[in-house]
This record gives C-alpha cells, structure tokens and sequence, in this order.
C-alpha cells in the first residue's frame, strides 16, 4: 500500500467512517430493544454490530465474501440464501447493502425469513443521474479498499416505495 493510500485510509476512517459509524448506531439504537438478537447483513468490518453487542444486544454478521478482520462473529453466504433458519434472530439490520444487490428484493426476503420481529433498513436513494454519479463516486471511495462490488443500484424514492409495497411492508 502507498503512502497516498495509508494517508486516504487514516483520514477516511477519521474523517468519514467513524463519524457515520456513530450516527448509524445512534439511530438504531432506538429502535432495537436492549437484549434481542440481530443479524447485520452486509456486515463489513462489523464495527456498526460491535457497538449494538456492546449497547446489550447479541450480534452476527454475514457477508458475501471473508474478511481479514470483523469485530463480530461472520459467516459468509451466497448473497441469495442467509445460512440460517427461519426465525433465527429477533431483528435484522441493514446497512447501505442492497444498492449492492444484484437482486435487493431477495436480501430482503431472507431478512423477513430470518428476522421474528422485523428490520432495520438503511440505503440511499437517488432521482436523478447527477445524484447516482455523485453516490458512485462516493462509494467507490468509501469501498475501494475493501473489494465491495459496485453494482450501483441506487433507487429513486418511488422505485424504494415500489419494492417496499412488493414485500408488503408499505
């Protein structure tokens, strides 16, 4: 790794990841009961799961390919079907992941299957092609050392509307 690149690492994780790490778990926060189970998809490197474990709760992770470090237990699956049955967790979380998705509407399926009480869903949304360039961009710097694909699926807020009303959970 360049000196350029532990610099862009540093400063990111500084600058951005840690500072949207603590408001992500701000807001979940208030809506996981202390105590229950959750299943982070799309974990990374776990971080946001490690400060809900450390809040009361009881986290795993999953992602679509291994990772050096996770600060929660990690099991990896296909990105189709979680590896667990159905109703293994109290709730669900996840985390600007579906962009991600080749198929969002079936990660959020097997989160339904595998969550009793329900979900927790953060992504982005974008309306025009200006906003879905910016977002690209975005990603591909908060991603590109990590190895995340960059599908880019960014959804408008009918299109989100639309899949939520799919699922029926509108």
């Amino acid at each position: 790794m360049s000196i350029v690149d532990t610099l862009h690492e540093r400063a990111h994780r500084t600058f951005v990841f840690n500072r949207r790490r603590d408001r992500l778990v701000d807001v979940i926060d208030t809506y996981l009961p202390v105590g229950v189970s959750v299943l982070d998809i799309g974990c990374g490197n776990g971080e946001v799961g490690q400060q809900l474990a450390m809040a009361g709760r009881e986290v795993a992770g999953v992602e679509t390919q291994q990772r050096e470090q996770c600060a929660i237990p990690l099991a990896i699956y296909d990105g189709e079907q979680l590896p667990f049955a159905t109703n293994s967790f109290d709730w669900a979380v996840i985390v600007d992941v579906l962009h991600h998705a080749s198929d969002p509407d079936q990660v959020i399926s097997e989160a339904r299957r595998v969550a009793r009480a329900g979900l927790v869903v953060k992504d982005h949304y974008a309306e025009t092609a200006g906003q879905r360039f910016r977002l690209g961009v975005m990603d591909w710097v908060g991603n590109r050392h990590f190895g995340v694909g960059r599908d880019g699926h960014y959804l408008s807020r009918d299109e989100w509307a639309s899949l939520w009303n799919d699922q029926g959970m509108a």
